[in-house]
């Protein structure tokens, strides 16, 4: 699933365990998940479901349900 894989690379960026994370789970709820820790999980996202996503939209990622939400509408590969 989606979802899974979303949070699989987040936890391993941030560096946690994938059982604190769920897709209620947003930026401002770990210190470590700041702006240039973002980068790098979007770079991870896009290279995972090959796709590039404008720098402008970036910024509005953050959180698991907007990232799943973004890939839902913009990634054709998809399942849910």
């Amino acid at each position: 699933m989606m979802i899974t894989k979303i949070i699989e690379i987040v936890s391993t960026v941030l560096k946690i365990n994938p059982c604190e994370l769920s897709i209620e789970s947003q930026q401002t709820d770990f210190e470590q998940w700041d702006s240039l820790t973002q980068l790098i999980i979007i770079n991870k996202i896009e290279d995972e479901f090959n796709l590039r996503i404008d720098d402008l939209i970036i910024k509005k990622l953050n959180s698991i349900k907007a990232i799943h939400n973004y890939l839902k509408d913009n990634y054709m590969g998809h399942t849910t």
